[in-house]
């Protein structure tokens, strides 16, 4: 069997002679004869190295990956135990609650406004002052709503009082 010089088992797995040195010194390749390598033995050895340098490489991204994801979740529980997050079920039950008050609140406009909507257009003897009058009735009355919608979303509306512009 032929003997590989340092030199051509160098240039065969592309590294240079010092790098072919160091591995023989720590002990990936087999030690020369006489300045000359077992070229079957050798390439081996290299690719044994480094398929274990590879499975140790994919080793450390998947440790790292596991550090990140256990960071994240700390991260997650820290940011809910100080409230900064809800489950999704209580969500969407203060949403349905929001929007059950919104809903409450303009389906109850009618009968909170109506006997005074009904005053004002008999009172007023202009037809102009009349829907001035209405239109400052619904503006307050939509005003009040939201107001109350966005200080206190899940109180219930307050009944606002009735505005007549003269």
């Amino acid at each position: 069997m032929e003997l590989w010089t340092t030199q051509k088992l160098a240039r065969v797995l592309d590294l240079t002679t010092q790098r072919v040195g160091q591995l023989v010194k720590e002990s990936v390749l087999p030690p020369s004869k006489n300045g000359k390598h077992d070229p079957e033995l050798s390439v081996l050895a290299y690719l044994r190295f480094f398929q274990r340098r590879k499975a140790s490489a994919n080793l450390a991204e998947a440790q790292q990956a596991k550090c990140e994801i256990e960071t994240e979740l700390k991260t997650l529980q820290l940011r809910r135990e100080r409230g900064e997050l809800i489950e999704i079920a209580e969500a969407e039950k203060q949403g349905f609650k929001v929007g059950r008050l919104i809903r409450d609140g303009f389906q109850g406009m009618p009968d909170r406004i109506a006997g005074t909507l009904a005053s004002t257009a008999r009172s007023a003897n202009d037809d102009g002052l009349a829907m001035a009058n209405i239109h400052a009735i619904l503006a307050e009355e939509i005003h009040g709503i939201l107001v109350t919608l966005t200080t206190k979303p899940t109180a219930t509306l307050a009944v606002s009082k009735p505005v007549v512009v003269e």
